[in-house]
């Protein structure tokens, strides 16, 4: 896979981030959020397509965990901004959320890859052409 690739999916992470949550920077009146879970789960379905179809295009497992592994920083950096120059009296604590951000993306998008290239392998290892004949016009 190219590094063209690569930057696509670390692109498409960040305006993901920007997309789903970067845009929701109050906190809910009972003092929860920003985000709603229908925004999170919006962002985790976008990211696990994209490593996804990173991955099945990759030329090996390899590939496709430096991708996620990029995809996972991506996200987390933008969300460390945000998280760093909010007015919250928690907001010192964002190392801690950075952190497990970034462990907990990293590891949901090397199971998606994992995943991913281990169909890409079975349906190329059983997959074979169908012999010459008067439908295959051979």
């Amino acid at each position: 896979m190219r590094m063209k690739v690569a930057a696509v999916a670390v692109a498409v992470t960040v305006a993901a981030y920007l997309a789903w949550l970067g845009w929701d920077q109050q906190r809910n009146p009972d003092g929860t959020g920003p985000y709603e879970a229908w925004q999170v789960a919006g962002l985790a379905l976008t990211l696990a397509v994209v490593a996804a179809a990173c991955s099945w295009r990759s030329a090996d497992v390899a590939q496709a965990m430096v991708v996620a592994v990029m995809m996972a920083a991506a996200l987390t950096v933008p969300w460390s901004i945000d998280a760093a120059t909010d007015k919250t009296p928690d907001a010192n604590l964002w190392p801690v959320g950075a952190i497990f951000l970034y462990g907990g993306t990293a590891s949901g998008l090397i199971v998606v890859s994992l995943v991913t290239r281990a169909v890409w392998q079975w349906t190329h290892r059983h997959w074979t052409p169908p012999p010459p004949g008067p439908l295959t016009g051979h």
